[in-house]
Parts: structure tokens; sequence; C-alpha cells
């Protein structure tokens, strides 16, 4: 388990798209950075990554966002 490092990070998929949202059991990604959800620590980016593996068998990788 990663340590709690604040940051920007931000989701990115094998296909080069940002998770954006997950409501409702609807995925949203976006090719933009813009548009990505941007979380505020890194623990909180990987807890979300395994839950989108586990509920949506979404692979994403945790990536430092800087604006």
């Amino acid at each position: 388990m990663p340590t709690k490092e604040p940051g920007h990070y931000v989701l990115l998929t094998d296909d080069n798209t940002y998770f954006v949202e997950y409501l409702l059991g609807h995925l949203e990604l976006s090719p933009s950075i813009h548009q990505a959800m941007v979380f505020e620590d890194n623990e909180t980016a990987f807890n979300f990554q395994k839950y989108l593996r586990e509920k949506c068998n979404l692979v994403t990788s945790v990536n430092t966002f800087i604006d």
C-alpha cells in the first residue's frame, strides 16, 4: 500500500484515456487530461484504481498531474 503523499494524481487507461467519473454504474473516460478526475493524494488514487479494476475490469495507471 502506498504511503499517503499529497499532490495531484489522475488515472490513465491502456487506451490513453483518462478516468472522469463512475456514477450509477456509468463509467466516463476522456482523451483530455483536463477533464480527468484529479485525486488530492496518491493513496486515494490507488484505492480508486483498485475499485475500478474490480468493478469495471478497467486497467489504469496512477500518474502525477501537473497543472
